[in-house]
């Protein structure tokens, strides 16, 4: 039940920050979601992507910036 409200607000958002769910279902005991393509990726892969950096000698940290500022915008729609 809790998850179905999850997926009702991710249908009612229109965020840049929030990820748009155009529908979604369950097949066996696994929930699909049908959503907006990330065009830079998942935040792992950002995350892992600045680790790559920073082995090369960059600083990480406006990475992880942008991806908590990012993060934080989409968390104060939502509590709006």
């Amino acid at each position: 039940q809790e998850i179905r409200r999850e997926v009702q607000a991710m249908r009612l958002s229109s965020h840049a920050n929030i990820i748009t769910c155009y529908t979604s279902f369950v097949n066996d005991i696994h929930l699909w979601l049908v959503t907006t393509l990330m065009r830079k990726g998942s935040s792992l892969h950002c995350l892992q992507t600045a680790r790559h950096v920073s082995q090369q000698g960059l600083a990480m940290e406006p990475h992880i910036f942008y991806i908590l500022q990012q993060s934080l915008l989409g968390l104060q729609y939502i509590h709006e």
